[in-house]
Formats: C-alpha cells, structure tokens, sequence
C-alpha cells in the first residue's frame, strides 16, 4: 500500500482491494511511522468485520429474528473474528461480499423455484441476482485468482444443494414432463464441478485426486480445548465438549420447530468443513477456515434460542423461574467477557490463542534503532523488513535473512564485508529453532569483523557491527 501511494502503481496483486483501502486510509491519517501504518492499516478490516454482522444478520433472520439477534452479538463479540480483523489480510474483507453473494443466491434461488413464465418481472428480478453471483465467481477465478476469494464457490454450492433438497419433489414433476430441461441441468451441473474442481486442483492448496484426512479443521470449532484452535466464547478449557453439545441441541430443535433454514446454514456450514478435512492441504491456520464460521455461528445462536424458548414456555411459574435462573447461569459461564476482551488488549509476544499465529512484539527493537540506527547503517532481518521500510528505511538498504538458504551465512558476512555499519535484527525461531543461527548473547566474530549481540529482547536478537 505505501509503494502504491509513493508510485502510483501496484505490484501486488492478490486481494488488491486490500492494497487500495489500506492506502486509502494510509492518506486519510497521513501515516508517516511505523505505528500509523499499523494504526490506519488496521482500520478497513475492522470495519469490514463490523459490516459483516449485516448480511449475516440477515441470512440467520431466514431462519427467526431471535435467532439473528442472537446470532449478531455472537459475531460481534467472537474472539476469532476480532483477531482476524487485526490482521491486515483478506480473511476478514471477503467475508462481507461473500455472504452478500450467498443472500443474493439464496434470492435467486428461491425465484427460479417460483417462477412463471409470463412474468417479465420475474425475469428482470433473476437476471438481476444472478450479476453479481457471476461476477464474483469470475472475479475470483480470473482477476483475484490467488486469493481466498474462491472460497465463494464452495459457500454458493452449499446453498445451491440446500434449495434443490427442500425443491426435490418439483425438480423431479419437472424432468418427468421435460426431458431436454433435465438434460440441461445435468450438463450445467457437470459443466460447472468439473471447471470449479478441475480450477482449485490447480492452485497448489487441493489435492482430489488423493484423499487425505485432517482434523484439525473439525478441532477449530468443536474441540475448544485443543490449544491449536481459536478460542471462540468459551475459553479454553473447562468446555471441551460445549460446542458439539450446542450444535446437536439447535439441530433437534430445529427439527421439532421445523425452522428449515437452519438447514440452510448447516448445509453450508458441512460442505466447507469436509472441503478443509479432505481436499484442503496446507499447513493448519484457522484464517482459512475462517470462512465457515459465519455459518457455525447460527446453528449455536439457534441452540440457545432453543434454551431460551424452553425457559419461557416453562410452567407453572416457580419451574419457569429455576430453568431460566439455570438457562441464565449455563450461558454466564461459557460466555466469557476476558475471552472476549483477550484479542481486543492483548498485545504480548508470542503465540496468539484466538488465530495460532505467532506474534513478534517488535517494540524493544523500534525503541532500540530510534538510539542508534543512522543513515549510513544497513539491515539484515528476518520478520522486520516491513517495520524498516514503513519507519523510513530506503529498500536498498534492507537485506532479508531466509532460515532455509544454506549460503545465509556467506551471504552475511558478504554483506558485513562490503557494509562498515550496520544491523542484523533476527527472531529466536528462525535463528537457532528451525535451523543452525547465530549466538544469542555476547561478542563473535563474522569474517573479519566484530559483531555484538547488542539487545535480546521479546524473541528478537538485535546485532550490531561497526567498523
């Protein structure tokens, strides 16, 4: 974003939608530092993870009111979406538009099903919805092909099986009388999973020609416990089996209230998680299944309506009083507010419960260079490239660290050699965890120079040589 807004041209093309809102409102503050970039960097995720309570409120309102409401303060306060937003990636934008996609869809859908042929509105009303279906799968297999994006594809299917389930009986009175719109369908229906699944074969990330199986995916939502997974409302461990015990209460509730858009949701909701489970292969982060959580949301907003249905129709009075005391006290205790205020004031180094991604405080090492770095100084780093560059730093003068180059240490001292002055900013992960470093304290030698560990702090080493 700052190369963009100093050029005038954009080199990285994934999600650039990101790139442009983050320059954007890289202008509207006028960032100039480090902490400015990160500020107003910030600012578009976090607004397009409020705005997603929107069209999540409304696809959840298919199914009641209580449900949406309920399902709307989920969102709002989930410890995993409000991590997600801190993060300056795609993961919490395209949410926002794909389930604006799958509200438009589950429209379409239910006009195509209702359809009559004389009606010409009806027609301008389908060819309407089905825009922008289309231009987001196009987008997200031509122009922003590399992104998450593509992940619509799945959510759209999931709603398309959902209706032609609840519709089978006249799909079926259909191709009894028209044989040629049975043999459309099925060409379109192959046409399409063989270019969708023929695509997504192809980025690197899928694989469906080997099956594999992984469970980590299923531990995200239903194993809270587990400490690779986020920690949605209920905290870590005192709950381990809350949400399978909520999933099945709203399930059966569902089915004895004959609420047959929660289907809708869990139809979703299944299709994702096999899709992680069994074709998705790369390493385990939850923000990419981030995704599904929108649509996990409502089935446990759906379980505690049951319960808060339960304590309301309770008699005689005195019942009523001890369930809802006892409804009252069940969702004090799984809800809890330090979950929630964990990933909004956490700002400590190392690992983050809420996206199991590591966290390298960088802190020690802004105040340490604001001392001591000077024009005439280089930098060799692994993880701060982008804290030097957005401090300041011109580009040439940065030299990245790769932990998995076995000419890293030549490359070092090379540029030591050809550099009086300068700096070496590594993190204890890539500098003696993963592979071979160097000391983490004291005075060595590198080639014919003196280098001295001048700072050890938060995970990083700060080293310092000057001729």
């Amino acid at each position: 974003a700052k190369k963009f807004l100093d050029t005038g041209s954009l080199n990285y093309t994934r999600a650039s939608l990101v790139t442009y809102l983050v320059a954007f409102f890289y202008r509207i503050g006028g960032a100039s530092r480090f902490y400015e970039y990160l500020f107003w960097g910030r600012v578009p995720g976090v607004i397009f993870g409020a705005l997603t309570v929107i069209p999540l409120y409304f696809l959840a309102r298919k199914i009641s009111r209580p449900v949406a409401v309920i399902a709307s303060f989920l969102w709002a306060a989930s410890p995993w979406a409000i991590g997600v937003a801190k993060t300056i990636r795609e993961y919490t934008f395209y949410p926002f538009f794909i389930l604006l996609g799958a509200l438009i869809l589950a429209r379409l859908m239910e006009l195509l099903f209702d359809f009559k042929r004389d009606n010409i509105w009806g027609i301008l009303k389908i060819i309407l919805c089905l825009a922008p279906i289309l231009a987001m799968i196009w987008c997200a297999f031509n122009y922003d092909r590399d992104s998450t994006l593509r992940i619509c594809a799945i959510v759209f299917a999931g709603i398309v099986v959902y209706y032609l389930a609840i519709n089978a009986g006249k799909l079926w009175a259909l191709f009894i009388t028209n044989k040629a719109a049975f043999t459309a369908v099925v060409i379109l229906v192959a046409l399409a999973l063989s270019a969708m699944f023929g695509y997504v074969n192809k980025t690197g990330h899928v694989d469906i020609s080997n099956l594999g199986i992984s469970d980590y995916w299923f531990r995200v939502f239903f194993i809270p416990g587990s400490l690779s997974t986020p920690m949605h409302w209920w905290g870590d461990y005192a709950y381990i089996f809350i949400a399978i015990f909520l999933a099945a209460a709203g399930f059966f509730y569902a089915i004895l209230r004959k609420r047959k858009y929660y289907f809708l949701h869990l139809a979703v909701f299944l299709i994702l998680l096999v899709f992680y489970i069994f074709f998705f292969e790369r390493y385990d982060r939850p923000r990419y299944i981030f995704y599904a959580l929108p649509f996990f949301i409502p089935l446990v907003a759906m379980a505690l309506n049951a319960l808060i249905d339960y304590a309301a129709v309770s008699k005689p009075l005195t019942l009523k009083i001890f369930i809802s005391l006892a409804v009252a006290c069940f969702v004090f205790q799984v809800f809890n507010y330090q979950n929630i205020l964990y990933p909004v004031l956490s700002d400590e180094h190392g690992y983050i419960k809420t996206t199991n991604e590591h966290h390298d405080s960088l802190k020690s090492v802004i105040a340490l260079l604001e001392k001591e770095a000077g024009p005439d100084d280089v930098f060799i780093t692994t993880v701060a490239s982008g804290l030097l560059i957005l401090s300041g730093v011109d580009e040439e003068r940065v030299s990245h660290y790769n932990y998995k180059n076995e000419e890293r240490f030549a490359k070092v001292e090379r540029i030591i050699e050809e550099n009086p002055q300068g700096f070496m900013i590594l993190d204890w992960r890539r500098n003696g965890l993963f592979a071979e470093g160097y000391p983490h304290e004291g005075r060595f030698m590198i080639g014919n120079t003196m280098v001295e560990v001048i700072q050890n702090q938060d995970g990083m080493q700060v080293y310092r040589w000057k001729r």
